[in-house]
């Protein structure tokens, strides 16, 4: 979709592109966005709504003059933290092998159980990395599963991952267009750790997450921990 058709400051249909051409449709009764966290405030500045600022400085008519669209952006930052397991029973090792990718493939379609039944991450849990709560102030998503990013290509060794988040952080910003081009993405300023109880929970959660790595529950599986490269050795271990 390229924008809203606003008229009167209502939304009275869409503009989108199919095959090449630009269509315009009216709706009969009500247009609901529902783009997300990202493309809405995009889909809503292209159409002529936000800041004025904004608007001119990419040549688009300010329909409706809200200086609040884009802007008061929170988000999660998460440190995702890799660990070589001992036994040969992860993810990695089933993507790594043609026969356990069949037989994940198997176990799906025949008693919708295994990899394909669930969730990327196996296990979730809230924690207190620090006392200035009473309640939790940490996130944890932990997964059966490594990667140098998201949805890359899984290590060839087998691994698991604990990625930690604050529950409430403080830190602002915004998020923009670049340019009255659709196909441009967004200018997303996260402004992560602008705020020194950022960084308190952030290295209290990772401490937190080693801990729970080196637990005596866990020493049967956690081998070592990975750090990702940044330069040629990318197995290069801490």
């Amino acid at each position: 979709m390229q924008r809203i058709l606003l008229r009167d400051r209502r939304a009275v249909g869409v503009r989108y592109e199919r095959g090449g051409e630009v269509i315009d449709v009216e709706a009969s009764q009500e247009v609901v966005l529902c783009a997300g966290a990202i493309q809405t405030p995009q889909i809503l500045e292209l159409s002529g709504v936000g800041g004025p600022d904004v608007l001119k400085d990419h040549g688009i008519d300010v329909v409706d003059a809200l200086s609040g669209v884009g802007g008061n952006l929170q988000d999660h930052l998460q440190f995702r933290l890799m660990f070589r397991c001992k036994k040969p029973i992860t993810t990695n090792d089933d993507l790594a092998s043609w026969w356990r990718r069949i037989g994940i493939g198997f176990r799906y379609f025949v008693a919708r159980s295994g990899p394909m039944a669930v969730s990327i991450n196996h296990v979730g849990m809230f924690a207190r990395a620090l006392h200035d709560w009473k309640t939790p102030d940490v996130q944890f998503h932990i997964a059966a599963v490594t990667a140098e990013s998201v949805a890359g290509k899984t290590h060839t060794w087998s691994g698991f991952t604990f990625s930690v988040c604050q529950l409430r952080p403080k830190s602002r910003d915004s998020i923009h267009i670049r340019s009255g081009n659709v196909a441009d993405p967004p200018a997303i300023r996260a402004n992560y750790l602008t705020r020194d109880e950022g960084w308190r929970y952030s290295i209290a959660g990772v401490r937190l997450a080693r801990s729970l790595a080196a637990a005596p529950s866990m020493a049967n599986y956690t081998q070592s921990t990975y750090r990702p490269a940044s330069a040629a050795d990318s197995d290069e271990e801490i």
